[in-house]
């Protein structure tokens, strides 16, 4: 008697795999006539990476030199491009002190006659930073002039470097 049940589920099983195969089969062939028939309408798979999504820029991107004021030797470049609809500004900055907790701001204006706060951007680490804004570079570029000031700390607004977006 055992076997026999043994035997009737060995059946099942077996019955329950080919009907899964045709299932599997079905979907497979119906998938090449589909992309068939759709012709050079379906050419290609977007898979996700881990990059941002191709989006066309609004404009240009462009770097901008941060020129030391006084004797602080603090330079560097902040470089404005569309990444994905989004402005990044990318800041690389050398001779800050270790540790240094810069303050890094966009004023509207230039250098030499710095306006309002257009922008507050985050702090470099180990002399790398970058601030996303979330309107695109075509935008951004509407409201210059401005200038990338850089303060000595949040507290001590000493400007120790500069760079002009005419």
């Amino acid at each position: 008697m055992m076997t026999f049940i043994n035997q009737e589920k060995r059946i099942k099983k077996t019955k329950l795999y080919i009907i899964i195969g045709i299932v599997a089969v079905s979907f497979l062939v119906a998938a090449v006539i589909i992309r068939h028939r759709a012709g050079s309408q379906i050419s290609h798979f977007n898979i996700p990476t881990g990059q941002y999504p191709t989006v066309p820029p609004s404009a240009p991107a462009y770097t901008v030199v941060v020129h030391s004021l006084g004797y602080s030797g603090v330079t560097g470049t902040a470089t404005f491009e569309d990444v994905s609809g989004a402005l990044a500004i990318r800041l690389h900055i050398d001779g800050l002190e270790e540790d240094s907790l810069a303050a890094i701001e966009l004023h509207y204006g230039a250098c030499a006659t710095s306006g309002p706060l257009a922008y507050v951007l985050v702090t470099p680490d180990a002399e790398e930073s970058e601030t996303d804004l979330s309107i695109n570079l075509k935008q951004f570029n509407a409201q210059k002039p401005m200038a990338v000031i850089l303060y000595r700390s949040t507290q001590d607004r000493t400007a120790i470097a500069c760079g002009d977006l005419p």
